[in-house]
């Protein structure tokens, strides 16, 4: 007598299909990831490759992908997020991870990106160029300050052997 196919268990892990949808590619690219040995080979009782989502999530960061994640899932646990006097605490987190039924790495990925806010790539390029601006302002203040502690020690100091400016006139 063959054996009954077992029903697939959401807690054993993502399928393929889950996996692809979340990195933005297709089945197929997985399961090549899945042959170079990116993920482990874990199969249910049914034969369907599963896949962790700590794996999953740790993947996207080696390839360089965002984890795209279920909308409706993300607005549940953003509504944690948005209650007031929130603060992400292991039980805060535990708490939306009991409710939502996600990964623990989920969460906190996107507790991550809640306190980054919401920026376009323009704006962190302008940010970054204003902070390159002001090191930069500050190192000219800073040698402009050196210089003249040099000339002022060499008005006083005139026979000062580590000194290069010129003589003074007195």
């Amino acid at each position: 007598m063959a054996r009954p196919p077992l029903k697939h268990d959401e807690q054993n892990g993502l399928t393929t299909t889950e996996v692809a949808k979340q990195l933005g590619c297709s089945p197929s690219y997985v399961r090549k990831l899945l042959e170079k040995g990116y993920f482990p080979k874990l199969k249910d009782g049914s034969g369907v490759y599963r896949f962790n989502p700590h794996n999953v999530a740790e993947v996207a960061r080696k390839l360089g992908r965002v984890v795209k994640t279920d909308g409706a899932t993300a607005a549940k646990i953003y509504g944690y997020f948005l209650t007031p006097g929130f603060k992400p605490t292991n039980e805060a987190i535990g708490r939306i991870v009991f409710e939502t039924g996600e990964h623990p790495d989920l969460v906190r990925a996107m507790w991550e990106k809640y306190k980054i806010g919401v920026g376009s790539a323009d704006t962190d390029d302008e940010t970054r160029e204003m902070e390159r601006l002001a090191r930069e302002y500050d190192e000219q203040i800073a040698a402009m300050d050196e210089e003249l502690a040099r000339k002022r020690r060499a008005v006083f100091i005139p026979a000062d052997p580590h000194d290069d400016s010129p003589p003074s006139s007195r």
